[in-house]
């Protein structure tokens, strides 16, 4: 005659615990969702910078990636997305310097405002480092001067 205890609030724990997990789902999918696309839209024009208009494309992977950047800036996406922009433009940046420029600044910017939290900024310094250093060098070709 084995007794068994009744354990009345671990019901209500796995329930409140379950409608936690659902909520951060509502809340979060459509924001992933979101960041993901905009993944694919850095993939798709970076693989068109050899096109024609490889500068529009440059801009749009830019943009795109900076979304990525401002959505789910704690997961590999945002480093991912960063990188690939960042190559994109550095590879433009002899052809079109004003183009990587105007990609330096908007991806550095999101990397900024992502690196000035620390949760959201969590593995991602490098590419900060990068942003800043292309950008800024970047600025300094723009006004002439040569470090």
């Amino acid at each position: 005659m084995g007794r068994t205890r009744s354990f009345p609030f671990g019901r209500l724990t796995a329930q409140i615990l379950a409608l936690a997990l659902i909520a951060a789902a509502v809340l979060a999918g459509p924001r992933l969702a979101e960041g993901y696309g905009d993944l694919q839209w850095v993939r798709f024009h970076v693989r068109l910078m050899s096109a024609p208009r490889g500068a529009d494309h440059a801009r749009r992977a830019g943009h795109a990636a900076a979304r990525v950047v401002d959505l789910v800036a704690p997961l590999p996406w945002a480093r991912e997305a960063a990188g690939l922009a960042l190559d994109a433009a550095q590879s433009l940046s002899a052809k079109n310097a004003v183009s990587a420029a105007a990609v330096y600044a908007e991806v550095r910017g999101a990397l900024d405002r992502a690196s000035s939290s620390p949760v959201r900024g969590f593995g991602i310094e490098d590419v900060v480092a990068r942003a800043r250093t292309l950008d800024d060098g970047a600025r300094v070709k723009a006004a002439g001067t040569v470090p």
